[in-house]
C-alpha cells in the first residue's frame, strides 16, 4: 500500500513541503536529500545537506539532527504531519580540494 507522507522543511527562512508517496511511509535518508534537493533546484552531487528539527520533549532549544535512516523513521513517526515540526535544512557545500 502507497501511503502519502508530507514532510515540511525551513530553508534560508523560507517554508517548502514535499509530498512522499511511498510504500508503507518508508522514507530513506537518501530519498529525503534527493527529494530536498530537486525541490530547491540543487545538484545532490555537488552539497551536503544537514538536517535537524525540534525536539520539544527535550527542551525549546534541543535539537535533533538528522544524520542516518533509523533518524528519518523516528522523525516521520514522531506525529502526524499537521503537529510535527518542520525540518530545518543547512545546504553544507563540501571545500574544494588542494590542486
Amino acid at each position: 500500500m502507497v501511503e502519502k507522507v508530507i514532510i515540511y522543511f525551513i530553508w534560508k527562512d523560507r517554508a517548502y513541503n514535499l509530498l512522499m508517496n511511498t510504500p508503507g511511509g518508508k522514507i530513506t535518508l537518501s530519498m529525503l536529500e534527493s527529494r530536498i534537493c530537486t525541490k530547491l533546484g540543487l545538484d545532490k552531487s555537488m552539497v551536503k545537506l544537514q538536517m535537524k528539527c525540534n525536539a520539544v520533549m527535550l527542551g525549546p532549544t534541543q535539537e535533533i539532527h538528522i544524520s542516518d535512516d533509523e533518524d528519518v523513521g523516528v522523525y516521520i513517526s514522531s506525529g502526524e504531519m499537521v503537529s510535527r515540526y518542520p525540518l530545518t535544512v543547512d545546504v553544507i557545500t563540501p571545500p574544494e580540494l588542494p590542486k
